[in-house]
């Protein structure tokens, strides 16, 4: 155990002397938002003493925010201006929105254009089983490819939106939007 302690939100109650003996089990609910929302467990023995454990459970909690699960991913996020490498938006769909519906546009120009560019073509990731889309934007379309792109995924009445800022590559001037 380390010789630092740290400092955990409690779950349930401490466990007595009289409750720890063998064979029994204690199960201890920690639902957010007032709960725990990690895997881990630590135990708090003062003093030097041994301390047997027979198995420790720890459930991944799941909680039910109307949301709907994705990681969006930009392969390069800095662009260059004169062509160079097509660029890739990723959106990686989490294990139980599979089915979510996707959709990819663009929030906001910075010095390009509105909508997407004229070349980006979206595709799917068979090989991932639709747990990837992605949007190529090819590098014949240059400069129009900056601005603030977004994700927006579907399910149901509940849509969640990720944006993603894509910056020239070399540029000397960096603009920041409030």
């Amino acid at each position: 155990m380390s010789s630092v302690p740290t400092e955990n939100t409690m779950c349930g109650s401490a466990v007595s002397t009289y409750q720890a003996v063998a064979n029994n089990w204690m199960e201890f609910d920690c639902n957010p938002p007032d709960g725990l929302t990690a895997r881990y467990v630590s135990v708090d023995s003062p003093g030097l003493r041994f301390l047997f454990l027979c198995e420790v459970l720890v459930f991944p909690c799941r909680p039910n925010l109307p949301a709907v699960d994705f990681t969006f991913v930009a392969n390069p996020a800095l662009i260059d201006s004169t062509g160079g490498n097509d660029v890739v938006l990723t959106a990686y769909k989490g294990p139980d929105d599979i089915p979510a519906g996707v959709s990819f546009g663009r929030q906001m120009a910075t010095g390009g254009m509105d909508g997407l560019p004229p070349g980006s073509t979206e595709e799917g990731e068979p090989p991932l089983g639709c747990e990837a889309v992605s949007l190529r934007l090819p590098a014949a379309d240059g400069i129009s490819r900056v601005g603030v792109f977004y994700f927006e995924g579907s399910r149901g009445s509940t849509n969640t939106r990720i944006q993603i800022v894509m910056l020239p590559k070399g540029g000397k001037t960096t603009f920041l939007f409030d």
